[in-house]
């Protein structure tokens, strides 16, 4: 049989959502509620400080509403994005694509945090975290730190900041949830958070009032 090429696919993926979205105008008019399945792809640790603002409070309003919640790193989320798998994706630093609306919503810094001045000299860091090289070569000059541990999971390097008084490189937002200080003034990661999704579902009222109410929620 005949069998499409990958770009073939994603032309066919992409028209079919177009399609599906023009079916869901059909029934906007009948009613304010938001209706419909739409896909959301981000990294744990944005969902740590963006789903909590706006998802509960979106499904109980809207019980024909249906998001499909999955976690990845944000170059996987952009490049589904982009391939038309994926609906709506909140990611850090995207680069600009004739076929994306980017909006940034926030601001995500990293720094070195510990529980108090009475600190340990070990420093745990995710060796995942983007530009993790050369911020470790910076960090090897502090004369606080005397030894680096890798540990691929920014929560439990949190817990163990705040239960071992080490010392931790970490998002911001999830180091203050748990009470943690800044033990560097220096940020060693400033990025754009931003919400991504492709410019033709905008076609879809229903989309597009969804990613408004979103953008409103989670902007900082």
């Amino acid at each position: 049989g005949v069998k499409l090429t990958p770009e073939g696919n994603i032309l066919f993926s992409q028209i079919q959502k177009i399609k599906n979205a023009l079916l869901d105008n059909d029934y906007d008019d009948l009613s304010d509620e938001y209706r419909g399945t739409y896909s959301i792809s981000l990294h744990p640790v944005i969902a740590h400080y963006t789903l909590p603002k706006f998802l509960g409070s979106i499904l109980s309003k809207n019980q024909k509403l249906n998001l499909k919640i999955s976690f990845q790193p944000s170059r996987d989320v952009v490049r589904k994005i982009v391939e038309g798998e994926i609906d709506i994706g909140i990611v850090i630093n995207s680069s600009e694509h004739p076929d994306l609306v980017i909006k940034k919503i926030a601001k995500e810094r990293c720094y070195i945090f510990t529980k108090d001045q009475k600190h340990s000299d070990i420093l745990f860091y995710n060796p995942e975290m983007i530009h993790i090289i050369s911020n470790l070569k910076k960090i090897k000059k502090l004369s606080h730190v005397k030894k680096m541990v890798p540990i691929s999971n920014y929560h439990l390097i949190a817990e163990l900041v705040k239960d071992h008084n080490g010392l931790g490189l970490l998002p911001e937002y999830i180091a203050k949830d748990l009470g943690l200080n800044i033990f560097y003034q220096k940020s060693f990661l400033e990025a754009d958070v931003s919400l991504i999704y492709r410019y033709e579902l905008q076609n879809n009222k229903t989309f597009k009032d969804l990613i408004a109410e979103i953008h409103k929620k989670v902007r900082i």
